[in-house]
């Protein structure tokens, strides 16, 4: 992610929620489809791939406390490049809707934040389709972010932050945790 010091205050939500286009969980329900055919289908329908969950968060993120957590750069992977438009959000609710999709955020001197779909991902090897051999986790989406501790840190704030986004979602596993450490400073569920 970027936050290679491990000097950060990172606070994490897991749901349960599937961020993937119905579409393509509908399209990958029965794997026995040809590369082909997954390029064609990923194709006609990559421009306009979304989600209610992923439309719902990125607009957590937009609208949270007047904009406090508004970004200035967004993007799939790293490095994290794009400007980031309220005022479109399709191309962030695009790579999040995508099967094991992600959506990397940053907003300059606050925090980087990760928020990763866990649903399978379309892998071919040599053409041949890779069947998933692993379950899908219980929980489908990780958001986390970090938070500097190179400038000064709110706890007060993050603890509010992870109960307001924990109560948004309805999700049931929230923390707070040092990275350097590892220590969990916050459990809302403990």
């Amino acid at each position: 992610m970027g936050n290679f010091d491990y000097k950060n205050i990172c606070l994490q939500i897991k749901t349960r929620e599937n961020f993937t286009d119905p579409r393509a969980v509908e399209f990958m329900k029965n794997w026995d489809f040809t590369e082909k055919e997954s390029d064609l289908f990923f194709n006609a329908i990559w421009d306009n791939m979304s989600n209610e969950y992923s439309i719902k968060i990125v607009d957590f993120f937009i609208n949270y406390k007047d904009g406090i957590l508004l970004p200035d750069k967004c993007d799939p992977f790293e490095p994290i490049r794009e400007n980031f438009n309220r005022d479109d959000i399709s191309a962030p609710v695009s790579w999040l809707s995508t099967p094991a999709g992600s959506l990397l955020l940053k907003k300059k001197y606050k925090y980087t934040a990760e928020i990763k779909n866990d649903y399978f991902a379309v892998i071919f090897s040599d053409g041949e389709l890779e069947i998933p051999k692993r379950i899908l986790p219980e929980y489908l989406g990780i958001i986390t972010f970090w938070f500097s501790k190179q400038r000064k840190i709110d706890m007060k704030f993050l603890e509010q932050l992870l109960r307001d986004l924990c109560a948004y979602l309805n999700a049931d596993n929230g923390i707070i945790f040092d990275q350097e450490t590892h220590e969990v400073l916050l459990d809302i569920f403990q």
